[in-house]
């Protein structure tokens, strides 16, 4: 995933930077470099040595061709290859060359603090106010607006007082939380907790994981033995205060090993060794 920072706040205390901000300029000369690096791989890779390739390439070097050649043709177009819609199996081919247009895109919106009481954390607000609701538009790209000055600040507060300080300034949680939030989602990662008396623990797993694969992460002995799930839901523990009040009220299930697991979910897994 790439993470880019957009300034949307004017520092007159620096001359070399109290100049108009130029958002568009500025993700053009970057979307450019991306689109540079990605053409010159193209070069070399469909036509290594710069001659054609005299002998007939195997069913699937021609299939990664041809791929690479529908990227090429986005790219000369000035588009990012995240916008390049493929099946699963086809993605797989491209991630190995790790070109850097076709990660997913997380724009952090640094607001000026005299914007925050109006913007908040509406990324809708933010990306009217930057112009930028139609790049937010292409594929896998997303935004979160925040004030660092703000963050800082919070940052140097006690739990308590930087609740309060949020509530203040309407806002439910901090922007680093928000930006943790917004790469999980872009990323299509959740996570589901293991709850023991010495340790509490969350495991991240791609969305759509079944109950049998998300054990795995934990241990492969654990995903190898699988019998049953013990789940409860997370607002569920919170709200009963242990897992024996959760029984109590019949709150906790016994999923198998195809369960999908929802975010946030606390799961005891039963397994043989």
């Amino acid at each position: 995933m790439l993470l880019g920072l957009l300034r949307e706040m004017e520092l007159t205390e620096f001359a070399d930077m109290a100049t108009r901000i130029d958002r568009e300029g500025g993700y053009r000369e970057e979307a450019s470099f991306q689109s540079v690096g990605g053409t010159a791989t193209f070069s070399i890779v469909l036509n290594p040595g710069g001659k054609a390739a005299s002998v007939p390439a195997a069913p699937e070097l021609k299939k990664e061709q041809e791929i690479l050649q529908r990227s090429r043709t986005l790219l000369e177009e000035g588009k990012p290859l995240r916008d390049l819609e493929l099946p699963a199996e086809d993605a797989r081919r491209l991630r190995g060359f790790q070109f850097l247009s076709a990660k997913p895109l997380l724009l952090v919106i640094n607001l000026d603090e005299a914007d925050v009481p109006a913007v908040g954390a509406s990324v809708e607000r933010a990306a009217e106010k930057t112009g930028l609701s139609a790049f937010l538009a292409h594929a896998a790209t997303r935004a979160v607006a925040l004030c660092a000055t703000i963050e800082l600040e919070i940052s140097r507060l006690e739990g308590a007082d930087a609740a309060a300080f949020l509530a203040d300034l309407g806002l439910s949680e901090s922007g680093l939380d928000r930006v943790i939030r917004a790469s999980y989602d872009l990323l299509g990662y959740m996570s589901f907790f293991t709850v023991g008396e010495d340790e509490c623990r969350a495991w991240s797993i791609a969305r759509g994981t079944p109950a049998q694969a998300g054990a795995g992460e934990i241990h492969s002995d654990i995903e190898r033995g699988f019998i049953r799930a013990e789940v409860v839901a997370y607002d569920a523990l919170v709200s009963r205060g242990s897992m024996a009040e959760c029984r109590h009220h019949g709150e906790v299930r016994l999923e198998g090993k195809d369960y999908v697991v929802q975010d946030g979910d606390i799961i005891n897994f039963r397994f043989a060794t």
